[in-house]
């Protein structure tokens, strides 16, 4: 895979050698970044489920300000670290090795712009992913939340709203918004 658009172009990222990573596709990248490319510059990101870092670095090729890198396994952090090094993002981001609710507890109220979600497609837990966000407050009013998922699914919270729904064979891409 290679980031698709911005100062990164085009750049070969490495990935993972475990079978258990789904990176996304180039369309499905390009697909939701054209929809959602006026919010990036100069965004502070999550992405939570980073597996290779490749979202947080079409982020950065877009102008992210800072993003946020999170993942469980070891092979997945070892590749995140790579990549970053690759493109020089090292002081633009941080990344962590915990569990979504505790990852998601570490950041202060408001303090996000954009949070990118794309959990292993046996997860099944998205619903209760973004209740603890919205719980948290962590995303900024006028943020947005980025699923990637399998699922077709129908939340209902009270402080976000998925505004965008795109399906892509297999994939759902859901884009929610913090309204209040």
């Amino acid at each position: 895979m290679r980031v698709i658009a911005g100062k990164y172009k085009g750049r070969k990222l490495f990935f993972p050698k475990s079978n258990n990573i789904r990176p996304t596709e180039d369309r499905i990248k390009e697909a939701i970044f054209s929809i959602v490319n006026d919010k990036i510059n100069g965004s502070i990101c999550l992405d939570l489920f980073s597996g290779s870092g490749q979202i947080a670095i079409e982020l950065f090729s877009r102008g992210a300000k800072f993003v946020y890198l999170n993942d469980l396994s070891q092979d997945h952090l070892d590749t995140i670290y790579e990549n970053i090094k690759l493109v020089g993002e090292e002081k633009n981001s941080k990344i962590s090795r915990k569990d979504y609710p505790k990852a998601i507890k570490t950041f202060k109220e408001e303090s996000l712009d954009i949070i990118y979600l794309d959990p292993p497609f046996d997860f099944n837990y998205e619903h209760n992913v973004i209740k603890i966000i919205e719980d948290y407050k962590i995303l900024k009013k006028g943020g947005i939340i980025i699923l990637e998922t399998n699922l077709k699914i129908m939340p209902e919270f009270n402080s976000l709203k998925a505004t965008i729904h795109k399906t892509y064979s297999d994939i759902n891409i859901y884009i929610f918004e913090r309204f209040v």
